[in-house]
């Protein structure tokens, strides 16, 4: 029987093409920055802090940690006014990014759906973003309203997808068992990895993502319209 559910962002609940998503971001980045640094230099240390960040195995550490461990390592004296630059950016400018997605009632619906049946519902969106920025996302998401107990930003969590151990730390933190999870996204390879630690899965299938082709092995398979009801159904 499925007590919680563990939804994804960017994609499932929040519409969005991730590819123009990334490119408005970059963009909109670089802008920003190019005052106090090149944007090529801050966008390419940018994505390689990233990817260390996502393979870092480092329990002891956050992921802002890591981030700006590696970030910062390669910025030399101007780093200081570059992270601040950037962190002004998510304060501030950040929205502009907002055009690039759109509002979804089902998203509101199913989460409404999941509390009304008596369950508990977090957001599980990859911890790669400050939380400045998920606040945002959840708002343009028009979900802003929920009290949720846990949202996974790179500030509270020490893993990224796919590594199964950030949906075990979720399940520590949340003192919930797997066989009574349901983890929705819309990544084939960062969400669906739920299942190596027991979590139920669900494939929103409108902003599909699956890079490696991987095999769409879900235990449900569904459209965010449909999502709602089932929901309704295995709740």
């Amino acid at each position: 029987m499925i007590k919680q559910v563990l939804f994804d962002l960017d994609g499932t609940l929040l519409p969005m093409n991730n590819e123009e998503f990334a490119k408005s971001y970059f963009h909109y980045l670089g802008s920003h920055v190019k005052e106090v640094m090149e944007p090529k230099v801050v966008i390419e240390q940018l994505l390689a802090a990233t990817a260390r960040m996502i393979k870092d195995r480092d329990s002891s550490l956050t992921n802002e940690a890591v981030f700006m461990k590696h970030f910062t390592a390669g910025l030399g004296a101007q780093a200081e006014h570059v992270v601040a630059r950037i962190m002004d950016f998510y304060a501030n400018h950040f929205w502009q990014l907002r055009k690039v997605t759109r509002l979804a009632p089902e998203a509101r619906q199913a989460i409404e759906i999941v509390l009304q049946k008596g369950g508990a519902a977090v957001i599980a969106t990859n911890p790669i973003f400050p939380r400045l920025a998920t606040q945002q996302r959840l708002a343009w998401a028009g979900l802003e309203s929920f009290s949720f107990p846990l949202v996974t930003v790179y500030e509270n969590s020490h893993f990224c997808k796919p590594n199964p151990d950030y949906y075990r730390e979720i399940l520590d933190r949340m003192g919930w068992r797997a066989e009574e999870c349901l983890m929705v996204g819309n990544d084939v390879e960062e969400d669906l990895v739920a299942e190596n630690v027991g979590i139920k899965t669900c494939l929103v299938t409108d902003d599909l993502i699956n890079g490696k082709n991987l095999a769409l092995q879900a235990d449900y398979v569904t459209t965010r319209q449909a999502l709602p009801t089932l929901l309704a159904k295995i709740i």
